[in-house]
């Protein structure tokens, strides 16, 4: 998913830290963490936990694992929506969950990609831009923090990383199923997350410029 950027900071929220309570000489104590207020790290290691598992079985011949590959893959992707809503629902946010939510997520669809290509599945040159895309906005990301602001997530990255997913999804079974043309739909995917992939790009370059213009950071980057 399309993120704001990592956030080394503590949480300053009422979860930074596990539940605690007082006695009766005001001492902290600290108390046991239901482990409602850790399902949302839980399945972040979940999902990055999928990441070497699709890589080994996904490239073995045998067509029923391959469609169970698939479903893994699903499950991983719906749950990074699932941990961030629980999260934010439950004020669970933690440096570690800041710190590994984007690296699950871009493991994650970094090793689908290599799949598909590894399968002949989509065409390399695409998928080598959806790669580079992803590597720069997030480096523009983190020099944008460096520099003391942020850049927001755009509507066209979200409605992107939701075509990319069904993409991914749809070419790893890559036949009709179901009555579903899976490698059709993988394809209108492929090309619509292609273009929302460019033109999100190009708006978060502007809008790092301008930010960056607006602070006077411009000629400093550039020696002037």
């Amino acid at each position: 998913m399309e993120h704001s950027g990592p956030k080394f900071e503590a949480p300053t929220g009422p979860r930074s830290g596990p539940p605690q309570s007082t006695d009766v000489s005001g001492r902290i104590i600290a108390t046991q963490t239901p482990w409602i207020y850790q399902l949302p790290n839980q399945l972040t290691l979940a999902r990055l936990a999928a990441v070497p598992f699709l890589l080994v079985a996904y490239p073995m011949d045998y067509r029923p694992l391959k469609i169970f590959c698939a479903f893994v893959f699903l499950a991983a992707i719906l749950t990074d929506a699932l941990d961030g809503w629980l999260a934010r629902r439950r004020q669970t946010t933690s440096a570690l969950g800041a710190l590994l939510d984007p690296i699950a997520d871009k493991a994650l669809i970094a090793a689908a990609l290599v799949l598909l290509a590894n399968e002949e599945s989509l065409w390399t040159w695409i998928i080598g831009l959806l790669l580079v895309r992803d590597i720069t906005i997030s480096g523009i990301r983190m020099m944008a923090l460096e520099q003391g602001f942020s850049i927001e997530v755009s509507v066209f990255g979200k409605i992107k990383t939701i075509a990319q997913g069904v993409m991914i999804f749809c070419l790893m079974i890559n036949e009709p199923m179901w009555g579903w043309p899976f490698r059709e739909v993988g394809w209108l995917a492929a090309w619509l997350s292609l273009a929302l992939s460019l033109y999100s790009a190009w708006k978060y370059c502007e809008e790092y410029l301008a930010q960056a213009r607006q602070r006077g950071l411009l000629g400093k980057m550039f020696g002037s």
